[in-house]
């Protein structure tokens, strides 16, 4: 998923006008390939935060630790893997009262990296600008409405 895209998704005020009233979940960004960035949004509050590395990463850069793991725990956890990506995926839900469910599936998956996109490697798109600023302790991106009104 675009990162870029991805913000500018929560930005837009779509959620508010299909009548989101929470959604959360975790991403695989394009600019954060190792580590599971999750978002929650509930009213005009928006956070998004990078929480930790997926498991993939652990299995192919840290082989010891991959190893020292709780072997059900380790085989749960592969039960998520598919393919070369493992366990890297988005998983998202979203709450509201009569909500326009396919406005929301077009938002999100024009979100997606394009086949072209994707094409292009990893070497290229992992690269992308994360708009997110996850460095240091700075971890999050907050906004509310009056930030949003703002921007546009």
């Amino acid at each position: 998923m675009s990162g870029q895209r991805f913000e500018q998704f929560l930005e837009t005020g779509i959620m508010k006008e299909q009548n989101v009233i929470r959604a959360k979940g975790s991403l695989w960004l394009d600019c954060c390939d190792t580590t599971i960035v999750v978002f929650d949004v509930a009213g005009a509050s928006i956070e998004v935060n990078a929480e930790q590395e997926w498991f993939i990463e652990m299995k192919n850069a840290d082989p010891e630790g991959w190893e020292s793991m709780d072997p059900e725990y380790k085989e749960a956890i592969s039960k998520d893997f598919e393919g070369e990506q493992g366990d890297r995926r988005q998983e998202m839900v979203f709450i509201g009262k009569d909500m326009n469910q396919e406005a929301i599936i077009a938002a999100i998956e024009a979100c997606l990296l394009t086949d072209e996109e994707l094409a292009q490697g990893k070497a290229v798109w992992m690269n992308n600008p994360n708009p997110f600023d996850f460095e240091g302790e700075e971890n999050q991106m907050s906004v509310d409405n009056a930030e949003i009104e703002e921007l546009k």
